[in-house]
């Protein structure tokens, strides 16, 4: 077997893939379709309900029986994104450290957050999309609290994907991390620690492999002003003050070792007078290539 991974936080987050060797939010077009299907409460009973430290609640299900739901729509969203993208060779795995952060919002119908996305590739409607990182996302989480996500589509999210396990789909092994309700597989590690995967039969055997990688920042919202995106504050603004993403490395051989990223990433930002991105560098106070993003909202 071979490992394809993504890690990641200041906070560590791991995606990983396991297969054969024979074998921010501009949300992306798939995940903002997606928003706008999704968001109900879950339907199955809770066996156990817990309380974390920070007071947050969490009914628990059956690891084996967890439940599919049915969302409300999300209309007239606007989608900003600030990130970088690599699309010029095949990628197997991504590992990267998320640096975490609470942003404010302006109103419970706001989404703010960071991700690491992985895809078959641009400009696809059929094409499959896994992605993982950290929101503040009231319409989901009905708090307004960091969470942890995870995301995917098999087909662009015309009729399969979303978010957690809202739906059948991820399969979630973790008794240590909450999200909300072997061969082929993309697996998702946090701190080292396993919490679960996304079958292979989910994207029907197209994707042993990802073509387009991104890192960054997402927001939306349905009216202006827009929220902040990472800590707030413009990339400008260094270490302290900008959100970043750091010990950027990607596996682009089955099987191969994590080596650093190839820095002449493309950057995508949609409003660059609310937020902003930085191309990635190696700093002294931080492992790996490492870039900044962010910025305080406004009038996108």
């Amino acid at each position: 077997m071979d490992i394809k991974a993504i890690t990641g936080c200041c906070f560590v987050l791991f995606l990983l893939i396991i297969v054969d060797v024979d074998g921010a939010w501009r949300i992306s077009k798939e995940e903002d379709m997606e928003l706008e299907k999704q968001l109900k409460i879950l339907n199955k009973p809770a066996v156990k309900t817990i309380r974390t430290d920070s007071g947050q609640i969490f009914d628990c299900v059956d690891i084996h029986e967890q439940p599919s739901l049915d969302h409300p729509l999300l209309k007239n969203h606007k989608v900003q994104s600030a990130k970088l993208a690599a699309n010029d060779k095949p990628i197997y795995g991504v590992t990267s450290i998320l640096n975490v952060y609470k942003p404010t919002l302006l109103s419970p119908d706001q989404v703010s957050g960071s991700m690491i996305y992985l895809s078959t590739g641009f400009g696809d409607d059929s094409k499959s999309v896994v992605s993982v990182g950290w929101a503040v996302m009231p319409p989901v989480y009905r708090d307004n609290f960091t969470h942890l996500f995870a995301y995917w589509t098999a087909d662009n999210s015309k009729t399969t994907g979303c978010y957690d396990i809202l739906c059948p789909g991820f399969v979630q092994q973790s008794h240590e991390f909450a999200l909300d309700s072997k061969s082929g597989d993309w697996y998702l590690r946090v701190n080292g620690a396993s919490v679960g995967y996304w079958p292979k039969e989910l994207f029907r055997g197209a994707f042993e492999v990802a073509k387009e990688v991104n890192w960054g920042g997402e927001i939306f919202s349905p009216r202006q002003p827009c929220p902040p995106m990472g800590s707030g504050h413009f990339e400008s603004e260094g270490i302290g003050g900008a959100c970043y993403i750091s010990d950027m490395r990607y596996q682009t051989a089955a099987g191969g070792f994590f080596e650093d990223i190839d820095p002449e990433l493309q950057a995508l930002v949609d409003s660059p007078h609310c937020y902003n991105v930085s191309m990635p560098s190696y700093l002294s106070e931080i492992p790996g290539y490492t870039f900044l993003f962010g910025g305080p909202g406004g009038q996108c």
